[in-house]
């Protein structure tokens, strides 16, 4: 059973796990370092950053961690406007190196090679001349959820030579919202990346980001079949193609460390940044063959790798729920991508909180309080969220059917902008129920899920059972339940119960023992790479 060790003189959420039990295998696995090499994972995700240590030769995961990024909250006011999703770059960067700052040393001596993935989408800028300074000229992160881009605006836009959709939220969508509506904004900078991208930069040299195909991709006007932007119909529209990253292959060496991270020496290789879709299901595939992944954590998807040889679509189709995205050597990961997973319950956990303060919230004196601001609810009015996550899971167990019928899709879709969530059936025999209520929002989620991606789709690629993964899915076993019930496939977990007692049950917090964990599966792919 894996261990969690807190580190004292870290902040309170930064987690340490070793799956290395005793003394005695701590030392053993450090002299077989010495002669082997360990690849160090990073993901950088929408709500945390995390980390894994990896052997080279076997997989084997020695030691990983995470770091919640709750307060990298962007506040550029020139580009906050309604909808606006945006974080700070420069302290995602402080993040990870503290992260780093608690792995064994020793380990971290033997790292031959960084493998980064991360959130995709997201667009993050930079100016060239002073890139590597202490106060760069630098964007804020423009996330994957901004909403800033209409759906008259993407409409607007100019037909992409691509099988995949361009949506809000997407890197070239943002910056044609960006040439349009803050030009001078745009301006000061010269260059660009996914978030990823800029931290390897940053670990490398250089001033240009050096991108995989997995996150161009995921920006909108990128080819995947000849593995190239749209440059003349981006050219033709007056879009900032020299900004644009330089196109490289999945598994390639970018670059090495110009100085030391760490205890990481100088010279350690980095590879290309990867998606973290792809790199969650890599790690949680057991049979490529056979195997669906299913990964519910702020949003949902649902994964299968086509036959090598597939090509996707030359066209692409506004009214299609399945994307095909780059994989590795060519080969393609059919996606079905809802925007709305574990977000939606975290909404619901927002709303019940909100509420259970106002009703208990007691009336305030004229002047406020005494020894407390007005309007500040006192602590004892309400309950917090980890408690409303533990109600509504044991509610949800308790309730073995519901009548209520939910639409969760509150964020909308891609294929849906406009698509808001709903809630029908109700009768004064469910209505007062909170165990109906959830399992009605699993079944929800379940149901999107598969009207994206039926069952009948899974068959007929020969699948015969879903690995589950995603922090929201493995915590939230009425979940797992009606996903089998909905796909009429076993669900079988990517990580096992024992490795889930060690771990702080928090609201959203990664289960850092699950084998779906996106940074071990860059630091897979990169072993993947290492041994051909």
């Amino acid at each position: 059973m894996s261990a969690l060790v807190e580190n004292p003189e870290q902040s309170c959420d930064l987690k340490v796990m070793s799956n290395i039990p005793g003394h005695e295998d701590v030392v053993r696995h450090r002299k077989s370092s010495r002669n082997g090499k360990i690849i160090l994972g990073i993901d950088i995700g929408t709500s945390s950053v995390k980390i894994a240590l990896v052997d080279a030769q076997r997989g084997n995961l020695l030691q990983s961690g995470y770091k919640a990024t709750k307060n990298c909250i962007g506040r550029e006011e020139q580009v906050h406007v309604p909808g606006a999703d945006l974080q700070d770059a420069l302290q995602i960067i402080r993040i990870v190196r503290s992260c780093l700052s608690v792995l064994d040393s020793h380990f971290m001596k033997a790292v031959s090679h960084v493998a980064i993935c991360g959130q995709m989408h997201g667009v993050v800028m930079w100016n060239s001349a002073d890139v590597h300074t202490e106060q760069p000229t630098l964007s804020p992160l423009f996330t994957w959820q901004d909403q800033r881009c209409s759906s008259e605006f993407i409409e607007d836009l100019p037909r992409s030579q691509s099988h995949l959709r361009i949506a809000t939220g997407y890197g070239c969508a943002t910056l044609f919202w960006l040439l349009k509506h803050r030009p001078e904004y745009l301006t000061q900078f010269d260059r660009c990346g996914t978030v990823m991208d800029f931290v390897a930069l940053k670990l490398i040299g250089g001033d240009r980001a050096q991108m995989s195909p997995q996150n161009a991709a995921s920006w909108g006007f990128f080819n995947t079949i000849e593995e190239e932007w749209n440059h003349e119909i981006l050219q033709n529209s007056g879009f900032p193609i020299d900004m644009l990253p330089k196109i490289v292959k999945v598994g390639s060496d970018i670059g090495t460390l110009t100085s030391s991270w760490g205890v990481i020496p100088v010279g350690v290789k980095v590879k290309a940044p990867m998606g973290d879709l792809q790199c969650s299901v890599r790690a949680t595939f057991e049979n490529p063959k056979t195997d669906a992944v299913v990964n519910v954590s702020t949003s949902a998807q649902i994964s299968f790798v086509m036959d090598l040889g597939f090509t996707p679509p030359k066209v692409f189709d506004p009214d299609a729920t399945i994307e095909y995205l780059p994989y590795e050597s060519g080969s393609y990961l059919a996606t079905a991508a809802s925007l709305n997973g574990g977000n939606v319950l975290d909404s619901f956990v927002r709303t019940l909180q909100q509420w259970s303060a106002f009703l208990l919230k007691q009336d305030e004196p004229k002047g406020g309080i005494p020894n407390n601001p007005a309007g500040v609810i006192p602590k004892r009015g309400g309950f917090n969220q980890d408690q409303i996550w533990t109600k509504l899971k044991l509610a949800a167990v308790e309730q073995s059917s519901t009548e209520l019928h939910m639409d969760p899709c509150i964020f909308g879709e891609r294929h849906d902008a406009d698509r808001r969530g709903s809630i029908s059936n109700i009768g004064p025999e469910n209505c007062y129920h909170l165990g109906s209520v959830v399992l009605a929002m699993y079944q929800g989620i379940a149901r999107n899920l598969s009207s994206m991606c039926p069952k009948d789709k899974l068959i007929e690629n020969g699948l015969t059972r879903i690995v589950g993964s995603g922090s929201c899915l493995i915590r939230n076993p009425g979940l797992i339940k009606a996903m089998e019930e909905t796909f009429g496939l076993a669900v079988v977990e990517a990580s096992s119960k024992e490795d889930l007692t060690n771990l702080e049950l928090t609201n959203m917090a990664v289960d850092f023992n699950s084998k779906g964990n996106a940074c071990v599966g860059a630091a897979l792919f990169t072993m993947d790479y290492l041994k051909r």
